[in-house]
């Protein structure tokens, strides 16, 4: 159980750091994600996606310290409850054509993968919040060379994560290039 939580922190601290300091360097392209979804007034789209990026980096910063476990994964859990709120609002009211200011690569169209995704990280932070507020999860015990493995697995997981995140942007770029040109002749 220690090093399922410590795999999960680690994964989802990284996931968010990754993910905020994306859409923090490229603050227009999420703007305009956030507008695209018109969930909140224009007007407070700034400070809507500034809070978004805000909470991204404290919530994986506190899983990665190791500190405040419960507090960085409640903050993360509400960010992804609000996102498949938005997601699915969107998806009833047939708004496929939308970058979904996921992980800082623009998306072609959101679909229910993204609902689903979100809902396996969502319960990710279920269970560490519950672990960090009602189980015995000290990181703190256990061999060394076991937390490194566990550590090293888990990075190697977002890498291939993110990795495959692009790979699904990309292929998509190419079928719609592709179907532009075929409608195009």
């Amino acid at each position: 159980m220690i090093h399922t939580f410590l795999y999960f922190r680690v994964i989802l601290g990284l996931l968010f750091i990754v993910g905020g300091l994306s859409k923090a360097w490229d603050r227009r392209a999420f703007h305009d994600a956030v507008t695209g979804y018109r969930i909140v007034s224009p007007r407070l789209t700034p400070v809507v996606a500034t809070a978004i990026i805000g909470a991204e980096l404290v919530g994986g910063v506190l899983l990665l310290a190791g500190t405040y476990e419960w507090l960085g994964a409640a903050l993360l859990g509400l960010l992804l409850v609000a996102f498949n709120f938005a997601l699915i609002v969107n998806l009833r009211r047939g708004r496929r054509n939308l970058d979904c200011g996921c992980f800082g690569g623009r998306t072609i169209r959101i679909g229910w993968g993204h609902v689903a995704q979100n809902t396996v990280l969502l319960a990710m932070t279920f269970l560490i919040a519950w672990a960090a507020l009602f189980g015995d999860v000290t990181t703190g015990v256990g061999d060394s060379a076991t937390r490194a493995v566990t550590i090293l697995a888990a990075v190697y997981s977002v890498v291939l994560f993110l990795a495959a995140q692009e790979m699904v942007s990309v292929r998509a770029g190419l079928v719609r290039m592709l179907s532009s040109r075929v409608e195009a002749e």
